[in-house]
């Protein structure tokens, strides 16, 4: 059994398409923002949040551009990778003790949905 999955159907080679090679075709839909909550909650588990931070607004501004779960998962990734760069400069390195007191904050994750 073979499993194949492409984000861009448009953009498959008609060849694979021809009855015989790919038997079976599944579209799933888009998650809603819920669904993409779900997906957050689960990215964040081992991401210190701020204590303000509501993770249904991101879902939702991500679900407004069509977001996947990948794409929730890069958001918090960039809005970790922001929140570490905000926090080091050029003489100050980053250390185990300053990452202890580091939180991503909503507007980190926001502006990593691009809002």
């Amino acid at each position: 059994m073979l499993v194949v999955t492409c984000p861009h159907t448009d953009v498959l080679d008609e060849a694979l398409l021809r009855p015989g090679r790919l038997e079976l075709h599944c579209r799933l839909a888009v998650p809603c923002a819920a669904d993409l909550e779900a997906v957050l909650g689960v990215a964040t588990r081992t991401v210190p949040l701020r204590d303000d931070v509501q993770l249904g607004p991101v879902a939702e501004a991500l679900c407004a551009r069509g977001g996947t779960g990948a794409d929730a998962k890069a958001v918090c990734y960039r809005a970790v990778m922001s929140t570490l760069r905000a926090t080091a400069t050029a003489t100050v390195p980053i250390t185990a003790a300053a990452m202890e007191g580091l939180a991503v904050s909503q507007a980190a994750l926001m502006s990593a949905v691009g809002v």
